[in-house]
């Protein structure tokens, strides 16, 4: 069974939107955020720190984060993904827009970026793709 919520969220601390489930507005929370397996936002997300998107997660609109942001297989954003530190997308991941982080980001294998990427560092393993410009030191991995 899984549990959708219609509104903005406002947590003071960690949010975790439990496997299938889903929300139909915003999520601001001070704390981390974690999409389980299967899990939608759609809707801005806000965090203070941390994200981590398991696989077959999804968010359609922009994400916000303090800290780092994981995106494991095949979880979507569809919008901007800004992190204050660090980005990586395991294989399968993809973002639908700009990709900015403070640090670095890491693209998996067979990962996807349809838009600019912004960072100190990126590094990008065998069939990661960008369609759109990069800025920062990047290495390709084959």
């Amino acid at each position: 069974m899984s549990t959708n919520v219609r509104g903005n969220v406002r947590a003071d601390g960690d949010v975790v939107i439990a496997a299938d489930g889903g929300l139909d507005g915003n999520l601001r929370a001070d704390g981390a955020v974690v999409l389980e397996s299967g899990a939608d936002v759609d809707g801005n997300v806000t965090v203070a720190t941390h994200v981590m998107l398991d696989s077959a997660t999804e968010i359609d609109g922009n994400l916000e984060a303090g800290g780092d942001v994981l995106l494991d297989g095949d979880a979507h954003v569809d919008g901007n993904l800004e992190a204050s530190r660090y980005v990586v997308l395991v294989e399968g991941a993809s973002v639908d827009g700009n990709l900015t982080a403070g640090d670095a980001v890491h693209l998996g294998v067979n990962t996807d970026v349809d838009g600019n990427v912004t960072a100190s560092s990126v590094q990008l393993d065998s069939s990661a793709t960008v369609a759109g410009n990069g800025t920062g030191d990047a290495t390709r991995i084959d």
